[in-house]
């Protein structure tokens, strides 16, 4: 069973996400709704998706690691540890590099879940290891949930922002803002992914006799 540490962990967590991890909250994003889209600072906006997708990715990265451990996926491991790494270091800003890191997730992902299919009774260990992994996860699929909500406004705005420049900056200024138009466009879907496999992950762990504290799944919603 997942012990009294790691479940106030997980609510810690959670009442960070809810301030400080967020601070800059969806009026940053989409600005506030006192504007509309055509006045809305794109770039802005577009910095604190990236940042966003940043603290939601790095949180899923390290749940797949632990996840991966706890599995014996060492290759697994090794490969979200890389991720978190990359994430920290400041090397997932762009399109490129955010499209490598979806990859690598995605991948990362589908070896998790096909060794659940085949994993026999964890070792003490290693469901403990399972277990404090939802605290990541579950961190990193809210925050995802949070870009998902503020995606449409950010697309919105951006767009204004590319067809107000002059027919000379319009390829400077749709090359500026891909990073934001590529987290906008792509999260909403990463979340299902994330979402959806959750349930699978939750559902492996109560096999396991690990207790989980999921009721947050209620609580999140892509559009």
């Amino acid at each position: 069973m997942i012990n009294t540490i790691a479940k106030t962990t997980f609510i810690s967590a959670l009442l960070l996400l809810s301030t400080s991890a967020f601070s800059f909250g969806l009026s940053d994003l989409t600005g506030g709704g006192e504007e509309n889209s055509s006045s809305v600072d794109s770039y802005a906006a577009q910095d604190g998706l990236v940042k966003q997708y940043n603290k939601a990715a790095k949180n899923v990265a390290v749940a797949q690691q632990m996840f991966a451990k706890a599995l014996g996926l060492k290759k697994v491991a090794a490969a979200a540890d890389a991720e978190a790494e990359a994430i920290e270091a400041g090397a997932v800003v762009d399109e490129d590099s955010m499209e490598r890191n979806k990859e690598v997730t995605d991948a990362s992902n589908k070896a998790i879940l096909a060794k659940l299919e085949s994993s026999e009774e964890l070792s003490k260990e290693a469901k403990k290891e399972f277990a404090e992994a939802f605290v990541p996860y579950f961190v990193g699929l809210v925050e995802t949930s949070k870009i998902s909500e503020a995606a449409a406004d950010f697309i919105a705005g951006a767009t204004s922002t590319i067809n107000s420049a002059s027919l000379m900056d319009k390829l400077s200024v749709t090359k500026k803002l891909s990073p934001g138009m590529y987290v906008a466009k792509e999260v909403p879907g990463f979340g299902v992914n994330l979402y959806d496999s959750s349930k699978t992950l939750v559902a492996f762990a109560k096999s396991q006799g690990i207790e989980v504290p999921d009721d947050v799944l209620d609580e999140v919603s892509f559009n």
